[in-house]
């Protein structure tokens, strides 16, 4: 009976051990492939950087997928833009500069920059957001800057075509634009997002009004508007929508700006 329990104490120890090596053989064979696709991981990392940014003053270097993040060790001139030191992102694929804050005023685009303005840019060969400090002259149009919200926390954008001419932004005060009364933008208070009572104001890359709302009462293309009424434009002066109900003054933000 001694030897029967020795025996199968004998076999269980065996059969432990044998487990147990098992289960050290497949952690180690797991650590190896894991440290191996972590290797290969920063391999393909370190490739994805951009060749057109290494030779500017860059640390900590970011490579995604998209957009390749880093930081600016001094005010370089980048893209034609005065980045200050700081964050700086770029596009992953091409390398061109995707946003920075301006280090000094500048004329980009024909457009008188203040300093401290962030930029970015929204797509590749799109249009560029700005987000001024301050309510900024861009074009007659008194563009709003700063921060909106209770807790004045959102940066107000203020968009342009790679043209440098104006697309759309918020305006500050009321503005006639060929003949076409547009009314501020009125900021709502409660929420740390730019809900407003008015739509922002677009244009055509002619200078010409895309939409905004009325000032007041006006005629355009043969057609009576009333004042705070919405309205579209074509690029040739068709007014192609009228709208003058509450439901599109409220939550516009993103189908502004950003959404078009």
């Amino acid at each position: 009976m001694k030897i029967l329990k020795w025996i199968a104490a004998t076999v269980l120890l065996v059969g432990l051990s044998a487990l147990l090596g098992l289960i050290l053989f497949g952690f180690s064979q797991r650590y190896r492939e894991t440290s191996e696709l972590i290797a290969a991981d920063e391999l393909t990392a370190a490739k994805s950087v951009p060749e057109s940014i290494m030779d500017l003053p860059l640390h900590d270097i970011r490579p995604g997928s998209y957009y390749t993040s880093a930081r600016l060790l001094d005010a370089t001139l980048i893209d034609g833009f005065p980045c200050a030191a700081g964050d700086v992102r770029f596009f992953t694929r091409s390398g061109r500069l995707s946003g920075c804050v301006i280090a000094e005023d500048a004329v980009i685009g024909g457009n008188l920059i203040p300093q401290n303005t962030k930029v970015e840019l929204y797509a590749e060969s799109t249009y560029w957001r700005y987000f001024f400090p301050e309510n900024t002259n861009i074009q007659g149009i008194s563009c709003t800057g700063g921060k909106t919200g209770l807790t004045r926390s959102t940066d107000i954008p203020t968009a342009l075509y790679p043209s440098g001419r104006l697309r759309g932004c918020y305006s500050s005060s009321n503005v006639t634009i060929q003949e076409i009364p547009c009314r501020k933008t009125n900021f709502g208070l409660l929420t740390s997002t730019p809900l407003y009572i008015e739509t922002p104001i677009f244009l055509h890359e002619n200078g010409s009004v895309r939409s905004c709302t009325l000032s007041r009462d006006a005629e355009i293309d043969g057609q009576s508007i009333p004042a705070r009424s919405e309205i579209v434009i074509s690029e040739d002066g068709e007014v192609k929508i009228v709208d003058a109900s509450w439901k599109r003054r409220t939550g516009l933000w993103f189908d502004g700006i950003f959404g078009h």
